[in-house]
């Protein structure tokens, strides 16, 4: 089965283009269609059935528009641009990590156990804490340039390709970045 693309919602005319100009693929060997909003989108899969769709909305909060069925992408049009959003569909299933040195902890003021109505404990943010951020493909295991010492590691579902884009408190792994640019 082949695949396509689906796009719905805001700016999906300049993300079809930011795909053909990042992948020429894209528009030849793998259709891509442009749709106002779900139930066109969900119309195209039915009458398309042989190809095996990926569904992107791309939203803008306060508007609302009828939603397409089944899972897929969701891109908020006012955090992304429509290049870094042709990055995320083209890497959908490359997932950031975040190594935590100092992290934040919950410590009882006290000395004793937390209290039912939890008011000796304290949250406490060490002024030295960072957060390196690096890229894992979904599923993936711990990378190795993640430190063997690590206070704390967190995978999350976060897109790599959005978290590059906007994450100026945080530091990104340069082994990481250099092998997903």
């Amino acid at each position: 089965m082949s695949e396509g693309i689906i796009l719905y919602g805001d700016q999906v005319e300049a993300v079809a283009e930011a795909l053909r100009e990042l992948n020429p693929r894209y528009g030849t060997d793998v259709p891509v269609r442009c749709c106002e909003d779900g139930a066109e989108a969900d119309a195209v899969r039915e009458a398309e059935p042989g190809i095996d769709w990926s569904v992107v909305e791309m939203y803008r909060p306060g508007v609302d528009r009828a939603k397409a069925t089944g899972d897929g992408l969701w891109l908020n049009t006012s955090l992304v641009t429509p290049d870094r959003a042709a990055r995320a569909i083209e890497k959908p299933d490359l997932t950031a990590w975040y190594e935590i040195e100092n992290p934040t902890r919950v410590v009882s003021v006290d000395g004793g156990p937390p209290a039912d109505d939890y008011s000796n404990l304290t949250i406490v943010v060490p002024e030295d804490q960072r957060q390196i951020v690096h890229a894992v493909p979904e599923g993936g295991t711990r990378p190795p340039c993640v430190s063997p010492d690590a206070d704390m590691v967190m995978p999350t579902g976060d897109l790599w390709v959005l978290v590059q884009a906007r994450q100026p408190d945080r530091i990104l792994c340069p082994e990481c970045t250099a092998r997903h640019p």
